[in-house]
């Protein structure tokens, strides 16, 4: 089975255990593996597949697999906000490198800190690093009008 979930909160394993605990938004309880605590914030949106089975009289949902719910969280903007125009001092015009694509540099530096600080969140893995590197280099050439 799989839902989308809403942490409300994350709990490590007990004294003897190996399992966190999560309480989603609804109040829906979930037994995790500890190779997803980093995705185990409050707060966040995640993906869980998960098996229900029963445990002293009691269903348990028994995650297999923990997500960052929607990779598209990565350039989240309200679709109804104004882009930004060349020329507004909040969004430099980029410098030309001689062959007329714009400061390539530029674009290189922020990509990888993008990239890095996804990394470094604990919400995503190097399996996602061609999915961010996509992601920032296509901000980037919105916010410079490309």
């Amino acid at each position: 089975m799989q839902a989308q979930v809403s942490i409300k909160n994350a709990y490590p394993p007990n004294e003897g255990k190996t399992n966190w605990s999560i309480v989603a938004s609804d109040g829906v309880r979930y037994s995790v593996k500890p190779e997803f605590a980093p995705l185990l914030k409050e707060g966040a949106s995640v993906a869980v597949t998960y098996d229900v089975k029963t445990f002293q009289g009691k269903d348990v949902r028994m995650a297999n697999h923990v997500s960052p719910l929607n990779h598209e969280q990565l350039h989240v903007q309200d679709r109804n906000a104004p882009k930004p125009q060349l020329g507004n001092p909040a969004y430099p015009t980029p410098r030309t490198n001689g062959n007329g694509n714009g400061d390539t540099k530029s674009k290189e530096m922020f990509v990888m800190g993008c990239v890095g600080r996804a990394l470094g969140s604990g919400q995503f893995g190097a399996q996602d690093i061609s999915l961010l590197t996509k992601a920032a280099a296509q901000a980037w050439d919105e916010v410079m009008g490309r």
